[in-house]
């Protein structure tokens, strides 16, 4: 494998012609066009990521932003959909207890309980802690800020790497009502119902209530005797607005998520058995959208441990997210007040072995909820010094259960629970400064310093006969209920860390139209604790406890409006480096998770998005990424299923005398990191193709290079390139009070996948060493339709 420094002249070459097709580009970032006069021009994109409104073109920091109204027409309902069309932004919903966010091909990698991301989520100011949330529906979206780099300074906990900010509609001034209806044909065949109401309730009072319900299948189809896998999925957001004054405005809003669905879009995806073997699976171990079985072990019940349970393998998930923003202003400053306040109820079920077998079953139960407060001061003025400065507190809790069921492993009945809790104390510093020099010259210094505490518990327990007790502290009295005490072992420690992000930036304006800028930013994401180790006492109090991680963004860009505002591209050339990069790996041997903390890992590349409005009736858009990503140190990597000497794998001494099977990944390309993607589109309308009636025709070509989404680098977890096409056809009233649109993604029905792993289902009992994946999705076709009050 070649490997690229900056140093590289081939990394140089693709750096230079790329910076020339942005150059010479002809095409759009995706937003909608205007008329002044006889003149075409780009609409404005205003943000709010960095806690105050913003042109999108006057901010040092490369982002994509999209329209909710965009969204909605496209059929994306949610972030892994938005991932699979976004250049350097990846969102893998994993089988376990986290899911992963990558950006620029580095994120937190593993699906287990103790991760934080890295790549931060907010909802309406709102931090969001736990990385199954970012599984709620797109609901009344008024946009969505992909931020790329360390947002550590403004947006704060958790940004080392870069940050989702997402932005719902807001009350109204006047009446209005919509109803949207999408019924999907291929890949989630279903119905998909939203709804929202807006309005004044008297003078001072605003209000808008929104709903969605889905009721779809899952992509995976399950075997004959197997339950129908489906998801039916409830979301609702309430928000209210009091502005009494023109100085004073209170704004509440609670939303909620209720999901229930059974079935996981996943499937043995290979194994290396004899046909045979094949034949006794019931499994043909490809990928291609069918699985033998989503069930239950004969006598295991996920609530009891016990009687028999043929629901397949539900996920629930119960959410809430509230918020209360006080906002006066003074004049020449404005102070605001950030008290929100989520919890979340999430089970889920996994049959890990994906076959007939029914023989082993894992259960996860997670509890969580958070209390956070920001006070912060923003300037008003127009002069040379803009600022703002603040406070936050956060304080929460998780408490993870994880009970596994094993049916006549290696002759025996196996249970195994897993107890976790962890408690976070989190008080940060922070402020930014943006100083004019000169008309043309700004000079941007911000920081945030972070106090942060963990306390951590795990409880492992294994048996050779299942039952159950109440509290931790039962589990571990050797005359406890079953005869068959095996092993308990049992962690509890205190991680305190601190640390200060910052970012350095100058932006020079060539003109109004026209700036450049550099910055160089700082990350850090505090450690935690490994809670689902299954290791033996010593190796667990040694490796309980896992270390901080710090990153380091250098980047120069631009951002350009050209043509009198009919053309636009941004660009952004950037390296960032992380130390001790968090990492997770399944080892399928002993069906656990093992922490790892990579020495370090860097990316370098340049990414661009633009536009053009060609005419009334045309626009085009595209945005694109080339990256170099690879871990600079990482010598304790783990194998994956089957890998041999030959194929880098070696036995490593253990703690406890015994060996463990590990790999040097130093100078390997890093997860989810594909080297090229990009997109290209573009929207035609037909103005009054009927009195009254528009039809315009959208289409996306969506291209991403081959990347890896394992850890370990099995090739079975490589995906190969991929080109996907997007299409729509709306007919629409020319003052929007309705329309109806047939929607196709994914029409080339691609397969693709967003995370992979061994499974010990082919690779004990019945050898081989199986590995399975979780489907991305297929071709899609919808029709959609709209009618606004």
């Amino acid at each position: 494998m070649n490997h690229l420094t900056t140093e590289s002249p081939r990394l140089k070459f693709k750096l230079c012609a790329l910076a020339l097709v942005i150059g010479a580009s002809s095409v759009a970032d995706a937003q909608s066009v205007r008329a002044g006069g006889d003149t075409l021009i780009l609409e404005e994109i205003v943000i709010t990521a960095r806690k105050r409104a913003e042109n999108l073109q006057d901010v040092p920091v490369s982002v994509l932003a999209f329209q909710g109204s965009e969204l909605r027409e496209a059929g994306i309902i949610d972030m892994q959909a938005l991932s699979l069309s976004t250049p350097n932004f990846h969102y893998a919903q994993a089988t376990g207890a986290s899911d992963i966010l990558t950006v620029r091909g580095l994120g937190t990698s593993g699906s287990g309980p103790h991760f934080e991301p890295a790549v931060g989520h907010v909802i309406n100011g709102q931090f969001i802690s736990r990385s199954r949330l970012g599984r709620s529906a797109f609901l009344d979206i008024n946009q969505v800020e992909v931020l790329k780099g360390p947002q550590g300074a403004i947006i704060g906990k958790n940004t080392s790497l870069g940050a989702i900010n997402i932005v719902s509609n807001k009350p109204t001034d006047d009446f209005t009502a919509g109803i949207t209806a999408t019924y999907e044909f291929e890949a989630r065949e279903g119905y998909l119902m939203e709804g929202f109401v807006s309005g004044p309730l008297s003078d001072t009072v605003r209000a808008r209530l929104a709903l969605s319900y889905r009721d779809q299948e899952k992509l995976v189809e399950n075997g004959p005797d197997a339950p129908e896998p489906y998801e039916e999925d409830l979301a609702g957001r309430f928000t209210i607005d009091w502005a009494p004054s023109d100085e004073f405005d209170a704004e509440f809003f609670t939303q909620f998520a209720e999901f229930e669905r059974n079935g996981v879009d996943r499937e043995l995806s290979f194994c290396n058995n004899p046909e045979a073997v094949l034949a006794a699976l019931g499994d043909d171990c490809k990928l291609n959208g069918k699985t033998t079985s989503e069930g239950f072990p004969a006598g295991f019940n996920p609530n009891t441990g016990h009687g028999n349970n043929d629901a397949g393998t539900p996920f629930e998930l119960s959410a809430n997210v509230s918020g209360l923003t006080l906002e006066y202003d003074f004049g020449n400053f404005t102070l605001t007040s950030l008290t929100g306040y989520q919890s979340s109820d999430i089970f889920n079920t996994i049959d890990t072995d994906l076959s007939a077998r029914e023989t082993q079953v894992i259960s996860n139960q997670e509890e969580f909820e958070q209390i956070s407060q920001e006070i912060r001061l923003t300037s008003n003025d127009d002069g040379a010094l803009n600022w703002i400065v603040g406070v936050f507190y956060l304080d929460n809790e998780m408490d993870f259960e994880q009970l596994s069921d094993f049916s006549a492993f290696f002759g025996q009945s196996l249970r195994r629970q897993q107890l976790g809790e962890v408690d976070t104390t989190n008080l940060s510093f922070f402020g930014q400064f943006d100083y004019d020099i000169t008309d043309a010259f700004t000079v941007t210094l911000g920081a945030r310093y972070t106090d942060e505490e963990r306390d951590g518990f795990a409880l492992q327990t294994n048996y050779s006969e299942a039952y159950t007790f109440d509290n931790r502290g039962d589990a571990c009295n050797t005359g406890g209920p079953g005869a068959g005490f095996r092993i308990c072992n049992e962690a509890e420690d205190t991680f305190s860390s601190d640390g200060v992000s910052y970012n350095l930036s100058g932006q020079y304006r060539l003109s109004d139209n026209s700036m450049l800028y550099a910055t160089v930013a700082t990350g850090f994401k505090s450690g935690a604790f490994n809670l689902l180790s299954n290791q033996p006492q010593n190796v667990l109090d040694d490796t309980f406890v896992f270390d901080d991680e710090e990153s380091l963004n250098l980047e120069v860009g631009g951002k350009h409006t050209l043509a009198n505002g009919a053309f636009r591209f941004n660009w952004a050339l950037f390296e960032t480096t992380v130390d001790d990069l968090q990492i997770s790996q399944n080892v399928p041997e002993i069906i656990a998770q093992v922490i790892n903390n990579a020495g370090e890992a860097s990316v370098t590349g340049i990414e661009f998005d633009g536009g053009w409005a060609v005419s009334d009736a045309l626009t085009l858009t595209y945005a694109g990424a080339w990256i170099e990503a690879e871990y600079e140190d990482f010598e304790g990597a783990g194998c994956y299923t089957g890998q041999t000497v030959d194929e880098g794998c070696e036995a490593e001494p253990t703690p406890t005398g015994g060996t463990q099977n590990l790999q040097d990944l130093s100078g390997e390309r890093t997860t989810r990191a594909p080297e090229l993607q990009f997109t290209l589109g573009a929207d035609y309308v037909f103005f009054d193709v009927f009195p009254d009636f528009d039809l315009s025709l959208n289409t996306k070509v969506i291209y991403t290079d081959d990347y890896q989404v394992n850890v370990d680098n099995d090739p079975e977890g490589a995906q190969e390139s991929t080109t996907k096409i997007d299409a729509a056809i709306t007919l629409a009233r020319s003052d929007n009070r309705w329309w109806v649109s047939l929607v196709g993604r994914n029409l080339t029905d691609e397969e693709t996948i967003s995370f992979a792993a061994g499974t010990s289902a082919v690779n004990g009992p019945l050898g081989g060493g199986g590995r399975f994946a979780v489907l991305d999705e297929t071709r899609a076709v919808s029709l959609k339709a709209q009618y606004n009050f």
